[in-house]
C-alpha cells in the first residue's frame, strides 16, 4: 500500500496567491524539513520518543487482545471518557472501521460491545448516552 499526500487544494494555483503556497515556497522548506526529520530520527533512536515503537510491541498487543476478549465476555458497552485526541482519534477510527456498529444486534456485532465516546461532561448529553447502557454491563475507559 502506498500512501500519497494530495496537497493540490493548498496551492496558489487552486486557491489564489493570497492564501495558497507556490512550488518554490515548498521547495525552500526542504532543508529545514530534512533537519527536523533527522532530529526526530535521532531522538527516536536514543529512546527519547519511545511511542514510535508502539506498533512493534507484539507482546503488548497480545496482552491487549487477551484482555479485550475478557472484557467482551463481561460487558455489553464500552464508554470512553476522553477529550481532544483521545476522543477524536477513537471516534475517527471507530467510524472508519466499524460503520453502523452500535446499531447492529449483539449477534451481528459478533458479541462485541457497543462503543460510546463521551468527550464532554455536559450533563444532558452524558445522561442521554448513559441511559442506553446497563451500568453493571458497562466498562468505562477513562483517558
Amino acid at each position: 500500500m502506498t500512501i500519497t499526500l494530495d496537497y493540490t487544494n493548498m496551492m496558489a494555483d487552486a486557491i489564489g496567491p493570497e492564501y495558497g503556497l507556490t512550488d518554490e515556497e515548498i521547495s525552500a522548506l526542504g532543508a529545514q524539513a530534512k533537519a527536523y526529520h533527522q532530529d526526530i530520527q535521532s531522538r527516536r533512536n536514543s529512546g527519547e520518543l519511545a511511542f514510535y515503537e508502539l506498533p512493534y510491541q507484539v507482546e503488548s498487543l497480545a496482552e491487549i487482545i487477551t484482555f479485550a476478549g475478557r472484557l467482551q465476555d463481561d460487558f455489553d458497552d464500552l464508554v470512553v471518557l476522553g477529550i481532544g485526541g483521545s476522543a477524536l482519534g477513537t471516534t475517527a477510527i471507530f467510524n472508519a472501521l466499524c460503520p453502523g456498529h452500535n446499531l447492529r444486534s449483539k449477534t451481528d456485532r459478533n458479541g462485541l460491545p457497543r462503543l460510546f465516546v463521551l468527550d464532554n461532561v455536559d450533563p444532558d448529553g452524558f445522561a442521554a448516552s448513559l441511559s442506553l447502557c446497563e451500568p453493571a454491563r458497562t466498562c468505562f475507559l477513562v483517558i
